[in-house]
């Protein structure tokens, strides 16, 4: 990535990239928390880490997260759960690099295809998910709390570039 003290991705299981270091949840809960507040609680993230099928990556600045994904891997298919950047790190290219690296694992892992789901309204993320090779296959009425509809987007890995599971770049 070459940014200096951006360069520290950090995630689990452990084989994705450094190690959790003491006091990374709570940085990763806080930017969760600032960009989506209510979305996740330090219970949920902590339950998301337990479970098996769960990925998360996230860069660090310093004690500071400021870009995470968490995704599941269930069965033969990725579903990113949250892509998040602190807003005063947007635009350099850290969510694109944490999605390429999670599609490489992913493929890794043997799966086909990638799922999400975004709201409408952002078009920012649309963009960078369509520049991955995602295309909005549906939608759900009213899915956000606000009454939001989200789209449904997926990425098949057998017809965009797989990537490699040593996390190499796809897009």
């Amino acid at each position: 990535m070459g940014r200096g003290p951006l360069d520290r991705i950090v995630g689990w299981p452990e084989a994705v990239g450094e190690a959790p270091r003491p006091g990374d949840l709570d940085q990763l809960f806080s930017l969760l928390a600032s960009i989506q507040p209510g979305a996740w609680s330090m219970d949920r993230l902590q339950k998301e880490k337990a479970r098996g099928d769960s990925l998360a990556l996230w860069i660090g600045q310093g004690p500071a997260v400021v870009a995470a994904l968490l995704g599941r891997i269930i069965l033969d298919e990725f579903h990113i759960l949250d892509l998040a950047t602190a807003v005063a790190c947007r635009r350099r290219g850290l969510a694109r690099d944490l999605l390429s690296r999670a599609l490489g694992v992913a493929t890794g892992q043997g799966c086909s295809q990638a799922l999400l789901e975004i709201r409408a309204s952002n078009q920012a993320a649309q963009q960078l998910y369509e520049e991955a090779g995602f295309v909005v296959v549906g939608s759900r009425p009213r899915y956000y709390r606000d009454g939001e509809a989200a789209l449904l987007m997926t990425r098949p890995f057998d017809e965009v570039g797989q990537g490699a599971p040593d996390g190499e770049s796809i897009l």
